[in-house]
């Protein structure tokens, strides 16, 4: 199945929406985490998807010329796994009081403006750690993430590029390879870890004399650490196992056909956004937008995504 991914920015500017608010809000969702610059953006048609992805890797084979085809291999087969994900929303109220915004007004400011992107900042904070804790261990009323599906019990991708260091004496490097190499689905285009694990990167990175490689993001034009070309995110969400136990990421992006991870959002909307200026307050003396976002995270292809676990007490050369 064919999917529709554009990034953030393209679907704010689609002339559909004709509203300059969206691609002002989509800056600082961008700004909040370099994540969202990167990360696609996928229209579903109501607010849920089921993957049907084809798990299987060996779906063709060489054949001499008049060479039988029906030979019950897996070239005449087609295995899939089916995974279904919700999207759900996220929101808050933006207020600003009467006197205050009269007094911004005169000088050319526009509070309420103010206020709804530190509301679309919020949102974009809260969105990207719920893509790491998912309701396991974030918010229970959110979207799933990367813990649920990895859950021990019953995460659909348990047991599915899970690795841990081959050896004890593994540096990051080594480990970074081996989370690389097992990305099969497209080439890796993320990493992601928490700030103790990115001090290790960069101290190892200092004591090899190898410098660091940057990648300049394509909105804000940040630029952030990279490790064989693939941009590094750092998310200190990340989950902590008893006390030394760090996970790492990585993977690739969802391109239309089965490949990686994505965001969602529901179709007609600028990328899951929304702002209704719900006018004056019944309650407070001042004016009243919500500010929501309808997403979720989803993992199109599971060959395009592999966690590592290390534990720094083991594996003291990190």
């Amino acid at each position: 199945m064919a999917y529709l991914t554009q990034s953030l920015n393209a679907v704010v500017s689609n002339e559909f929406f004709r509203n300059p608010i969206y691609p002002g809000i989509a800056d600082a969702i961008q700004e909040a985490a370099s994540f969202y610059e990167f990360v696609p953006f996928t229209a579903i048609k109501g607010s849920s998807i089921g993957v049907q992805e084809n798990s299987d890797q060996n779906l063709t084979a060489f054949v001499a010329d008049g060479g039988d085809l029906d030979t019950g291999n897996s070239i005449n087969q087609l295995t899939t796994a089916f995974r279904n994900y919700n999207i759900k929303s996220i929101a808050g109220l933006a207020n600003i009081g009467t006197v205050s915004n009269a007094g911004a007004s005169a000088n050319g400011v526009d509070l309420m403006a103010v206020a709804i992107q530190a509301k679309a900042r919020d949102i974009a904070r809260k969105v990207y750690k719920q893509v790491v804790k998912g309701t396991d261990n974030g918010d229970a009323s959110g979207f799933r993430g990367l813990d649920d599906f990895y859950a021990d019990a019953d995460g659909e991708l348990h047991g599915k590029n899970e690795l841990t260091p081959s050896a004890g004496g593994d540096d990051i490097a080594d480990v970074l390879d081996q989370l690389l190499n097992s990305i099969t689905a497209a080439d890796p285009e993320f990493i992601m870890m928490n700030g103790t694990i990115l001090n290790k990167f960069t101290s190892r990175m200092r004591a090899s004399g190898a410098g660091f490689n940057y990648v300049t993001t394509p909105v804000t034009n940040r630029n952030i650490l990279s490790y064989q070309g693939v941009p590094i995110f750092r998310n200190d969400h990340i989950t902590v196992h008893t006390t030394d136990k760090h996970e790492i990421y990585a993977g690739c992006f969802e391109k239309g056909g089965n490949t990686g991870i994505t965001m969602l959002y529901p179709e007609g909307t600028p990328a899951g956004l929304e702002v209704v200026d719900l006018g004056e307050s019944e309650k407070y003396l001042g004016r009243v937008t919500r500010v929501a976002q309808h997403t979720a995270l989803a993992v199109m292809n599971s060959e395009g995504l592999a966690k590592m676990t290390v534990d720094l007490s083991d594996n003291a050369s990190l």
